[in-house]
């Protein structure tokens, strides 16, 4: 049986934890953007973090999971997101609908009914190197909410918005005294050694938006 696989939560939110709004992202920040890029396409040279396997023969690879309203919110020249298996998670979706939204197994992109089947589908993969969950609130809900069991979230990458937006989704709260005897902030030295780089320190600006970039982990 395949090792269970470690899972990294990464999201950009406002101070009151929001999300989202009307289907897209109330701002737009390419350097936060670029972040999330570089955060969920490097890959480790140690062996796989999320499954503890290596696999000579094949080039590692990262894995982004996401509901079918992230994906469809990602411009179909972006999708797949390059570099990284992509999974959908939706309970409609059919083969022939997931093939008409671009979601191919030739790009390694593919669909799967739920989170949990998602991971169990990911965890038989050699290859694989690290695994994101990006979105939506949904998904993100059930991996914030589940109690600590086999291909349990471990890790948190936040973005943290000092400037508010307005919102119409919104992350789970993390940071209550009875959340924060399960989670840790790490250092920022942490940080950057888990990413592989360097990683702005403290508050930055960008077009009149303040935030700051977080890890978390689960203690």
């Amino acid at each position: 049986m395949p090792p269970p696989l470690r899972l990294t939560l990464i999201a950009a939110v406002t101070p009151s934890n929001g999300l989202g709004l009307a289907g897209g992202l109330p701002w737009s920040l390419p350097r936060e953007m670029a972040h999330f890029r570089r955060a969920s396409s490097h890959v480790p040279e140690a062996e796989s973090e999320a499954s503890g396997s290596t696999d000579a023969e094949q080039p590692r690879l990262n894995a982004v999971i996401m509901g079918r309203n992230t994906w469809e919110s990602i411009p179909p020249r972006f999708r797949p997101l390059k570099g990284r298996i992509n999974v959908v998670v939706s309970r409609t979706l059919t083969e022939q609908s997931a093939r008409e939204l671009g979601i191919d197994a030739s790009s390694h992109a593919y669909h799967s009914p739920s989170l949990a089947h998602a991971l169990d589908f990911l965890s038989s993969h050699a290859s694989l190197a690290r695994v994101f969950l990006i979105g939506g609130a949904q998904l993100y809900a059930q991996a914030l909410e589940a109690v600590p069991a086999p291909h349990a979230l471990d890790r948190l990458l936040i973005t943290r918005l000092h400037t508010p937006a307005e919102c119409d989704v919104f992350l789970s709260e993390y940071r209550t005294a009875q959340q924060q005897e399960h989670w840790r902030k790490e250092e920022h030295a942490e940080m950057e050694r888990w990413l592989g780089g360097e990683v702005g320190r403290g508050e930055q600006e960008e077009k009149a938006t303040r935030y700051e970039f977080q890890m978390w982990t689960r203690r």
